[in-house]
């Protein structure tokens, strides 16, 4: 990219060029997100604890184009080999497919891809985490995050439907 920019610099004004490098479409972010906490006890009470799992796909303006806390029922990131779900339906064409993997250290997410439907990785990232420690209670938030376009005749917006998330594999 830093390539394509420096070239575009050095080009005289007026001449336009575009490259493709296969999908020339909209360009959506996959993330899968975790957030646990947990409180010491109070002197007349419980501790407490809580755990949130998700998944999203956004617009690169942040709105939401689809969300699922548990897809197929399941936590859409997982240790030991990880998740790998199937997504269809929804603004995809017919025969649209995308898979999203993700995979669990320390149960934040530590690596994500998406990939096509035969399984070849299109985009993948690395997982970032952020614990808090207030003193009475501990916060433990992690993400992965990835960009991917898709193709040219493919319109995903806001408050479409009909998606269809299926685990392949996971715990």
């Amino acid at each position: 990219m830093m390539f394509l920019r420096s070239l575009a610099q050095a080009l005289p004004l007026g001449i336009l060029f575009f490259v493709s490098t296969g999908y020339c479409g909209q360009k959506l972010n996959a993330v899968w997100s975790t957030s646990s906490y947990s409180t010491i006890s109070p002197p007349k009470g419980d501790s407490m604890i809580g755990h949130k799992d998700g998944f999203s796909l956004l617009k690169e303006d942040g709105s939401q184009v689809f969300n699922v806390a548990y897809p197929d029922g399941y936590s859409p990131c997982m240790g030991g080999r990880g998740a790998l779900y199937s997504l269809t339906g929804g603004c995809l064409k017919d025969d649209g497919e995308f898979q999203f993997y993700c995979y669990t250290h320390m149960e934040t997410p530590d690596k994500c891809a998406v990939r096509d439907k035969n399984g070849v990785d299109i985009a993948t990232a690395n997982g970032k985490d952020d614990t808090n420690f207030i003193g009475i209670a501990i916060t433990i938030d992690g993400y992965c995050g990835v960009s991917f376009e898709l193709s040219d005749d493919v319109d995903c917006q806001p408050g479409v439907t009909g998606f269809q998330m299926k685990k392949i594999h996971g715990a």
